[in-house]
């Protein structure tokens, strides 16, 4: 993923004097909407293409996925919600800060009940049979103010004014007259875009370009080099200093320092039912009851300022239900004569409550130009056993089409030395409206 930096038009990024407050208003919200950009971006780090099991799972985008893990087949929907949108970012230290706080949603249903190994996959949660998750996840993220960006932001100007009155020039038909007259426009705006103390008013100058006294090729430099959503043109001034700066790694670190990160935390709650079999002595029979299982958890963690790794810790306490030890049971009848036996865990299930931690780490890596896939392995330790487990799932991670996306998992548990695999499928939601 590429970071989107956007800054304010006319620049004020070198801005060493004292501004205008409505000028500094612009400026702030110009931030603020970069660094929203970015906390969209690391949504998709946190949550895009991995298994729906995964805590901050639907927070970027709407999914139906279907997994199948030790023979039990499910089918979730993951969501999320808006609760606290963009809010203009308050200045510290020359950095400017913006949080993201989404309500996500995860419901899932077995659609096949599996047997003992499906256990396996039950990571760092409590709750079996059906779910329902909710959970509050904040994003943080913290930009440079951009101080120093200024030159950097005048050289690609000059840079693209040049390179497109050239081109300009090359696509007439009297190209050597053309050529003089692009020659003489680039000579006068590059001297009015050079860089010099206060603010270079950007937007304005290619404003003054496209008027009519300069012609065609004034037009034509203005649309290729100015900011904007037609095509050919950079989608903002990151990107035309990506296209035309002599250093685009420097101007990216006045907004995203290289030890930069973006945290994010939250809170979740899940309530799940499941039946439980269980043998009734006195009655001679299978039993089946359903059990409520429930758990809330808290997580917190960081995302590097290139958006392609994440560490995770996660604290959840709850109340689940263990099967009893299974037992054979036998009577004698008498048509037809012999003995009548029944299998199955002998009593109740016993309830129990207690706690986890887990570990997870992501990394997005990139095969090929639109194409990522990414690891995201889990360490979680069950406090009530002892029992050490870890999950290996390896996903692709979708491309801004939407596209279908899925992985394989791998999962063991220390308790019984025990290995399986699993897969999932995830199907973007919107497909079913467009």
């Amino acid at each position: 993923m590429v970071l989107t930096i956007a800054t304010a038009t006319p620049s004020l990024a070198d801005e060493q004097a004292p501004i205008d407050p409505a000028v500094e208003r612009h400026y702030v919200s110009v931030m603020g909407e970069a660094s929203k950009k970015t906390n969209e971006e690391a949504g998709q780090v946190l949550s895009d293409g991995s298994p729906n099991s995964r805590a901050v799972a639907g927070f970027s985008a709407t999914n139906l996925q279907f997994t199948t893990e030790g023979g039990e087949t499910s089918v979730s929907l993951a969501f999320s919600i808006e609760i606290e949108g963009y809010k203009a970012p308050k200045e510290k230290k020359g950095y400017f800060s913006l949080g993201t706080t989404r309500l996500s949603v995860v419901g899932s249903v077995p659609i096949e009940k599996g047997g003992n190994e499906a256990d396996l996959f039950k990571g760092d949660s409590f709750v079996s049979g059906s779910k329902l998750k909710l959970s509050l996840t904040r994003v943080n993220t913290k930009v440079g103010d951009g101080a120093g960006a200024g030159p950097y932001i005048a050289a690609a100007y000059q840079k693209c004014v040049t390179t497109q009155a050239n081109k300009w020039a090359g696509l007439q038909d009297d190209r050597s007259s053309a050529q003089a007259t692009a020659d003489h426009f680039a000579g006068q705006f590059t001297e009015s875009l050079a860089w010099r103390e206060g603010s270079v008013n950007f937007a304005g100058q290619m404003e003054q370009a496209a008027k009519p006294e300069h012609g065609d090729v004034g037009k034509f430099v203005a649309t290729a080099c100015r900011p904007g959503n037609q095509p050919g043109q950079p989608r903002n001034t990151g990107e035309l200093v990506r296209s035309y700066g002599d250093n685009p790694e420097e101007f990216r670190l006045r907004f995203i320092p290289k030890n930069a990160k973006l945290s994010f935390w939250g809170f979740d709650a899940s309530m799940g039912r499941d039946d439980h079999s269980f043998l009734d002595r006195t009655a001679f029979k299978l039993e089946a009851k359903p059990r409520t299982t429930w758990e809330v958890a808290a997580y917190y963690g960081f995302i590097n300022s290139d958006l392609t790794f994440s560490l995770r810790g996660r604290a959840v306490y709850g109340q689940s239900y263990k099967d009893q030890d299974e037992a054979e049971i036998c009577r004698t009848v008498s048509i037809p004569a012999g003995d009548e036996c029944i299998k199955g865990p002998d009593g109740e299930p016993l309830r129990q409550r207690t706690g986890l931690i887990s570990v997870e780490a992501r990394k997005l890596v990139t095969v090929r130009e639109g194409t990522q896939i990414a690891f995201a392995p889990q360490v979680t330790y069950r406090i009530e056993d002892k029992n050490l487990g870890v999950e290996l799932p390896i996903y692709l991670a979708p491309d801004k089409e939407g596209k279908l996306t899925g992985g394989i998992k791998a999962v063991y548990n220390s308790k019984g030395d025990e290995f399986a695999v699993g897969l999932f499928v995830g199907v973007p939601f919107s497909i079913f409206y467009d």
